[in-house]
């Protein structure tokens, strides 16, 4: 079976395309894959009693509620 080749420069834009995707994907699943791990370690340091959750200082200033209109 025979399939068509492009000509070179667009092998090249396709291949540019391509790597902007994969750069795209990392730059949303390695700050993903982060929090991920400080939660892992965190849970862990807890349920070890490592650290109290009276020992942690986490500001709520910044956070607006979740939710709909109810």
């Amino acid at each position: 079976m025979l399939l068509p080749k492009p000509n070179l420069d667009k092998q090249i834009e396709i291949g540019e395309n391509f790597s902007n995707i994969d750069t795209k994907n990392s730059n949303y699943f390695l700050p993903k894959e982060q929090l991920e791990n400080l939660f892992r370690t965190l849970l862990h340091q807890l349920m070890t009693f490592k650290i109290r959750v009276d020992d942690l200082n986490i500001s709520t200033s910044n956070l607006e509620p979740q939710g709909g209109d109810e």
